[in-house]
């Protein structure tokens, strides 16, 4: 069986949320939707006219996201890491200050700043710039087995935007940076009075970090042209298989098991 350990200093033990599998961790407003398990009821009416975007015939207009395949086995893939403290963002004389809560941490903090992407569009240049805070977690995983950190895209934490990357965990254990883009301008200056907290503050346990574990290996890519004909039948092949949970072909038995792969 693959393995991902993460390791904390012995005095972090039951004082920092520890990384949970992201099936443990569903985004709120995702799992107080009841589950629908059919198919979206949007879809493009007219393919010769793509704006005109009606409700499908026969299909209940209440059917949910809860369906959609891609959103909730993504929502069952990998391990989440929380915020371990209160992070608090303020601005001062048009930097960006970071402070947190507990003084047990003593992380590194980097800014990373245009010269380090000097060929990057301006227009997509971070608000203030990179930055990455030292997390308290280091990974080892097995041998061949690499790890993707991305942005929990669902729990929609929008005023920050965690930043994607490999690392080799099987080659070296690493420290995992939270590496991120703050996108949200204070208004308060320094001033903790009138402080946004709702947009200003990320709390302790807020979902950072999605880790997503891989196991290295040889691909081939081809590039193939089909019939109208093929096409369609693949699309239909597409629509029986992968938008109910009522079937018992191999598509629908692998999506059963994901959320048991990570524990």
């Amino acid at each position: 069986m693959l393995e991902i350990k993460f390791l904390a200093n012995e005095k972090f033990r039951e004082v920092i949320p520890e990384p949970q599998p992201a099936s443990n961790l569903f985004p709120k407003w995702f799992g107080e939707m009841k589950v629908s398990g059919k198919k979206c009821p949007l879809g493009f009416a007219n393919r010769d006219n793509p704006f005109d975007i009606q409700y499908r015939k026969n299909v209940d207009p209440t059917s949910n996201i809860t369906g959609c395949p891609g959103i909730a086995d993504f929502l069952k893939y990998g391990y989440i890491i929380p915020a371990w403290d209160n992070f608090v963002f303020r601005e001062y004389q048009g930097d960006l200050v970071i402070n947190w809560t507990d003084n047990i941490f003593r992380s590194k903090m980097a800014f990373h700043g245009t010269n380090q992407y000097p060929t990057m569009p301006k227009e997509s240049h971070p608000l203030y710039s990179f930055i990455k805070i030292q997390s308290p977690w280091i990974l080892k995983t097995s041998p061949g087995v690499s790890i993707m950190i991305t942005h929990p895209v669902w729990h929609r934490n929008k005023n920050f935007t965690s930043s994607t990357g490999i690392l080799h965990t099987d080659a070296s254990p690493f420290a995992i940076p939270w590496f991120f883009e703050w996108n949200y301008k204070p208004k308060t200056g320094i001033q903790l009075e009138g402080m946004d907290v709702e947009n200003q503050i990320v709390e302790r346990g807020t979902p950072l970090m999605l880790i997503i574990p891989f196991y290295r290996n040889d691909y081939e890519s081809t590039v193939e042209y089909v019939s109208d004909s093929e096409f369609e039948r693949l699309e239909k092949v597409q629509n029986v298989k992968t938008n109910s949970l009522s079937n018992s072909d191999v598509y629908t038995k692998l999506r059963k098991t994901i959320g048991k792969l990570f524990r």
